[in-house]
């Protein structure tokens, strides 16, 4: 039986590292303090350097002018302002000058004249600058002389030297001519001066080449510039505080100060500190191997789940930990496995049962709307004729009865189109009044057979009364909301009342009616439920218009609210965002538009198989005086179609012989360009766009509406106009080409 390798074992066992790990740092530190203190002792010796350099930078800088100073009785220079006889002989000593003097850079002679009187190279003969005028004025005006040999400090910038800063040192040597007078034996007539290169001079003293110079320039100058390379000293030599200029002597030494048993202790630092690190990590490597190949394998297997791939580890793992956790894993891969077994069959049974509930909307709506259709129909004909006020009292409960009927169909077929994610909206100009105004106009014989009186009250301007909305879901919440109002009012009033801004409508429903209670008010908006069991039976309906109403609202991107007291009555507000747009030439125009189009001479062609809906449709066209033609299926109205080329088509979908579909194919197969139009109960969105992608110009649902009727023959009819003038305009420019 093997024996039993735990974690905590293995982490126990680091701690013997970690002690390895702070000796390590222990020795590093004393690394670092050795090596602290060896840069210390380098930068003592880097300034002690460099003052003692200061110094005999100094000295030879005195040196230099005492071996001039006797220059100061050269007869051709002295003579050479006052005799420019001398000019060739002075130029000639003043270059041997330059040539045989590492230190000397150029040499010129000023009388203190605005100009040079020579000088080598030619560029010193632009420095006659105030500083070298005022000195050798100093020497030649007789009042007060100076006549000692001095040091002087030129800013760079006063000499006209603009690519480094600082200043240029300068040896001014005063010269005189011999007179034969015992009184005044001397005539001081300008100054020599020697342009100094002072790096040259700490080359010259530097004795190690560790010693590096401070600049590469003419000029030892600097004006606070730091030095940070290596170990660094900068020692002052001469300073002119004028002009904030000093000659500065900067040194750097590369560690040369270094004690060899410094150096030793450090590097043996260095190696048993590696060594300690070379062992530690070849241990956590070790370690690292053996927990974390198993870990990974583990991981891999995590990764594999995630994947869909449900596979018991069997993998041979060495710690119990592990072992441990392979053990949960594999028992929830088994339950996991079980879950998704379940899940996969009930997934099958939910999409076998919502595809049986949409062949079965579907159906019950095509199946309700057929003869839905002859009962509409025939209501809307008899609202046509005059009648007694008995009679149109009851035709007007029928229509009313047939629409609440059609709405009901339509709100189960739109909560179910809700629930499945399917509604869409359509955004249009809408005039929002107006649209209140119809559907006001809609239940106002509701309101007067219960004598409820039912009102518009609005102070939206009539510039904000146009809306970015889909019409028909706005319709569809107004109309849900008023029928709820009235059917519920016995006595007294409902209002709509409508306010809003340029990005905010506020629709709000009020009444006098029944009330609620703040518990039925918390279950009011779900589907499929009323305030109590008793309101269906005494009220009726569904329970379903206020469930769609607010997730209309919601889709919208808007809230509803309701505020009510039971036996006061209840207020509904809808809050929409909706942006105001400028009013449409059709929202501006105070023209009614006709109702009912007139065909007078148009041939329209109508396929239906079902008698009544014939006789429906034949009395609803009478008023247009169109030429019409009747067939009992699609074969007999492709007869009728060939033989009489109508101008308006009208194709029912579900037909026996030859149904609409293939009508459709058969007559898009031809030359024939007039409207082709479908009748169908069929309205779910995915059916029409169907219809209308298989050819269709436009489409009519069951049960038919009258005005929606006119309003696609009249939108049709306008459309083959258009393009009818279209191809004339085209053929005429065609012909006007050639």
């Amino acid at each position: 039986m093997s024996k039993k390798k735990s974690l905590v074992s293995e982490l126990q066992l680091k701690v013997g590292a970690m002690v390895l790990a702070l000796l390590t740092i222990a020795l590093a530190h004393f690394a670092y303090s050795a090596w602290t203190q060896a840069n210390k002792i380098a930068a003592d010796t880097v300034a002690q350097r460099a003052t003692s350099l200061s110094l005999d930078i100094k000295n030879r800088l005195a040196e230099f002018t005492f071996q001039v100073a006797h220059y100061s009785d050269h007869r051709i220079l002295a003579e050479l302002p006052l005799n420019l006889l001398y000019t060739q002989y002075a130029l000639k000593e003043m270059r041997d000058l330059v040539y045989t003097s590492p230190l000397v850079k150029s040499v010129m002679i000023s009388d203190g004249s605005p100009y040079i009187v020579e000088g080598y190279p030619l560029y010193t003969l632009h420095w006659a600058t105030p500083s070298i005028i005022e000195h050798a004025n100093a020497v030649t005006n007789a009042n007060a002389r100076e006549l000692m040999v001095r040091k002087l400090l030129i800013s760079n910038q006063e000499l006209g030297v603009t690519d480094t800063n600082g200043g240029t040192l300068f040896i001014a040597v005063p010269l005189r001519q011999t007179l034969p007078s015992l009184i005044d034996p001397f005539r001081y007539t300008s100054v020599l001066f020697f342009e100094l290169d002072t790096s040259q001079l700490a080359i010259e003293l530097a004795d190690y080449e560790s010693l590096r110079i401070f600049s590469d320039q003419q000029l030892w100058f600097d004006e606070g510039n730091a030095f940070e390379e290596g170990l660094n000293a900068t020692y002052p030599i001469y300073e002119r505080g004028d002009e904030g200029l000093s000659l500065s002597l900067s040194l750097s030494h590369q560690h040369s100060a270094y004690t060899r048993e410094i150096l030793y202790a450090i590097i043996r630092s260095a190696l048993l500190a590696l060594g300690v690190l070379i062992i530690l990590f070849w241990y956590l490597a070790y370690v690292s191997r053996k927990v974390t190949s198993p870990m990974k394998q583990l991981e891999q297997y995590c990764m594999s789940l995630t994947s869909g791939n449900y596979q018991q580890n069997n993998a041979n793992l060495e710690y119990e930990e592990l072992k441990t956790l392979q053990k949960t894993l594999n028992e929830l891969v088994s339950t996991v496995n079980t879950q998704v077994t379940q899940l996969k069959q009930e997934k099958v049974r939910a999409e076998q049962s919502e595809l049986a509930k949409a062949q079965f909307l579907a159906t019950m709506s095509h199946e309700i709307r057929t003869p839905m259709n002859a009962i509409l129909g025939v209501f809307q004909l008899l609202r046509q004729h005059n009648q007694d006020q008995e009679d149109s009292s009851l035709v007007e409960q029928g229509y009313t009865s047939s629409q609440t009927l059609l709405a009901l169909v339509n709100d189960i077929l739109d909560f179910s189109k809700m629930e499945a994610g399917k509604l869409t909206l359509e955004v249009l100009a809408v005039d929002i009044l107006q649209l209140c105004q119809e559907v006001i106009q809609e239940y106002q014989h509701l309101a007067r057979d219960k004598q409820v009186e039912l009102k518009l009250v609005t102070d939206l301007k009539p510039q904000l009364s146009v809306r970015l909305a889909d019409p028909l879901r706005l319709k569809q919440i107004l109309r849900n909301l008023l029928s709820n109002a009235i059917k519920f009012t016995e006595q007294g009033q409902v209002t709509l009342s409508v306010q809003g801004d340029k990005t905010q409508l506020v629709i709000a429903v009020s009444d006098s009616g029944i009330g609620m209670t703040a518990t039925q008010v918390a279950s009011l908006f779900k589907h499929f439920q009323q305030a109590d069991s008793s309101t269906t039976r005494k009220y009726g309906g569904s329970g379903l218009g206020l469930a769609i109403v607010k997730q209309l609202v919601e889709l919208m991107q808007g809230e509803v609210t309701v505020s009510s007291v039971a036996g006061e009555g209840s207020q509904f507000t809808v809050s929409l965002p909706l942006v105001s747009t400028k009013p449409t030439a059709q929202h501006l125009s105070n023209q009614a538009q006709p109702k009912v189009p007139d065909l007078r001479g148009v041939n329209v062609l109508l396929a239906e198989d079902n008698l009544i809906n014939q006789q429906i449709f034949a009395a609803m066209m009478k008023k247009t005086h169109a030429n019409l033609t009747l067939a009992n299926n699609g074969k007999l109205a492709m007869d009728c179609f060939f033989e009489a080329q109508p101008d308006l088509f009208f194709v029912d979908i579900q037909m026996p012989v030859m149904d609409g579909i293939e009508v459709c194919q058969q007559v898009k197969n031809t030359d024939y360009r007039k409207p082709l139009i479908a009748i169908t109960a069929n309205v779910l969105p995915e059916d029409v766009s169907r219809y209308l992608s298989l050819g269709f110009d436009d489409l009519v649902a069951k049960p038919i509406d009258m005005q929606a009727l006119f309003d696609t023959i009249t939108r049709v009819m306008s459309k083959q106009i258009q393009a009818q003038s279209s191809t004339t305009k085209s053929d005429t420019s065609t012909l006007d080409n050639k």
